[in-house]
């Protein structure tokens, strides 16, 4: 990616330079450039960084996570749309879970581990859901002729 492109404000652009005119791959050259310049594009501003990056179309679930992690740094919790936030479901750990362990953290108190027993199960069914999901994508029309 150019640092021309980058500094037009388009995200596409920068992309587009790089040669990629199907959307980002999970490939980390392409990756963590098109996240990087995502985030220097838009620095500041939480939502333009992740619509950007999404709108690009490919692997765009591991950009996004990576140009959210910096967008993240940048902008704080208070730059983080509230309705992202309060659409976060990921039991047992809420929001104010996750809110209180960073306070404890930062004052550093000692903290609940985080342990609950649902974890276990939870990570076992999410790992045969992404397993029967790629092997499913060895059969056709996915597989390769």
């Amino acid at each position: 990616m150019t640092v021309s492109a980058c500094r037009s404000g388009e995200l596409r652009d920068a992309v587009t330079s790089a040669g990629l005119k199907c959307g980002v791959s999970g490939y980390i050259l392409h990756t963590l450039p098109a996240a990087v310049a995502s985030w220097y594009i838009h620095f500041g501003d939480f939502r333009k960084t992740i619509e950007a990056v999404v709108s690009l179309e490919g692997d765009t679930d591991t950009v996004a996570a990576i140009a959210g992690s910096l967008a993240g740094i940048s902008c704080t919790r208070d730059g983080i749309p509230e309705d992202w936030i309060t659409g976060i479901i990921d039991h047992p750990h809420s929001v104010t879970y996750i809110s209180e362990l960073a306070e404890n953290l930062a004052s550093g108190k000692k903290s609940h581990t985080g342990f609950f027993w649902l974890l276990f199960p939870r990570g076992v069914l999410f790992t045969v859901i992404v397993l029967c999901h790629g092997f499913r994508r060895l059969l056709p029309p996915y597989s390769i002729n």
